[in-house]
């Protein structure tokens, strides 16, 4: 008869297994920490290399216009887009003190789709090709300032104006969109995460706010407010058509001449269009007598898609299309230049 094995009596005897399991569940657990951890620098690094994410153009507060870009910033997006800040906040060349003699300067005052994006190099906005392109029209040197951020409002423009002046400009052009004459003054609150203040720890940070929070999951604001339909108070349009006219007074009395070149949200505005300028920003030109270009025509002639990023943003296309527009009506906006030569 065989005997029964008998049981252990030694209670320590699976340590060793148990060890080992153990063992083995710390190396597994390590392995998944280093591999995530890889993961994520190859990630951060791809969003940084690729698309410049974690650094983003900065902005600051500034009590007169709500917010300006940080100044002397030079940053490359999305590989190869520059965006350089001066040191007035402005897209554009250095701002010399003295205006060269018989140098036409231009101070070109707006909004986003004025900053151009930070998808759309620095050379491919309309402020810059009229920096480049204008004088083979009127035949003299050219000095282009840029004056913009997004989500700005006409008051924020007034208040970047009135504190600053008008750095001895010949012409300033404000140049408005189909939501701003209906846009309140806008601050750092209002626009959240649109307008970056605090520089992000990595690019998934920014990718996270942007992205993820913002776009997918709408946690975070961060669109413009004129491109977001709110409701209107009863007075917002005649208040903003009240900064239009001190805007006006404030150029004139600075010794320079004023001009309004207005832009349509492309998304919004039916193909083929000759113009959608708001009829009180027409009637309140008409008033004034300050000349406005209305580039509808020229943008609605192309597909939403080739002008436009996202029906309110222009492409490089959208900025050559409204640079061209300008330089081809230049005696409409600024009529002290007489018989500028035809663009191409």
């Amino acid at each position: 008869m065989e005997k029964e094995p008998l049981l252990s009596l030694h209670p320590f005897d699976d340590q060793p297994q148990k060890a080992a399991a153990s063992h083995k569940g710390r190396s597994l657990w390590l392995w998944s920490l280093v591999t995530v951890t890889v993961l994520l620098i190859v990630a951060d690094l791809f969003f940084r290399i690729v698309f410049g994410a974690g650094n983003p153009v900065m902005a600051i507060a500034d009590v007169p216009s709500g917010y300006i870009l940080k100044p002397d910033q030079e940053i490359h997006r999305f590989g190869d887009k520059l965006i350089s800040i001066n040191s007035y906040g402005m897209r554009a060349d250095p701002v010399p003190a003295q205006k060269p003699l018989g140098t036409e300067r231009i101070f070109f005052i707006g909004d986003s789709v004025t900053y151009g994006s930070t998808r759309v190099d620095q050379n491919e906005i309309f402020s810059e090709r009229i920096h480049h392109e204008l004088p083979a029209v009127i035949h003299r040197p050219v000095q282009v300032l840029n004056g913009s951020a997004s989500a700005w409002a006409i008051g924020n423009e007034l208040g970047y104006l009135s504190s600053r002046g008008t750095f001895n400009s010949d012409l300033v052009i404000l140049v408005l969109n189909s939501g701003d004459i209906m846009e309140p003054f806008a601050t750092l609150s209002d626009v959240g995460e649109g307008v970056m203040t605090v520089k992000p720890w990595s690019a998934l940070d920014e990718i996270y706010v942007r992205i993820i929070k913002g776009r997918l999951l709408h946690l975070v604001r961060i669109q413009d407010r004129g491109t977001i339909p709110e409701e209107i108070g009863p007075n917002q349009i005649p208040n903003n058509l009240a900064l239009l006219t001190q805007f006006h007074n404030f150029v004139e009395a600075h010794g320079a001449r004023m001009a309004i070149v207005f832009i349509p949200f492309r998304g919004f505005t039916p193909s083929n269009s000759s113009s959608s300028a708001p009829a009180a920003l027409t009637e309140w030109s008409e008033r004034h007598g300050v000349p406005l270009l209305d580039t509808t025509a020229v943008l609605t002639s192309e597909p939403v898609s080739s002008v436009s990023f996202d029906g309110f943003h222009l492409t490089s296309l959208g900025h050559r299309l409204v640079a061209q527009d300008m330089e081809s009506h230049w005696a409409q906006i600024d009529r002290n230049i007489k018989n500028p030569a035809p663009s191409n």
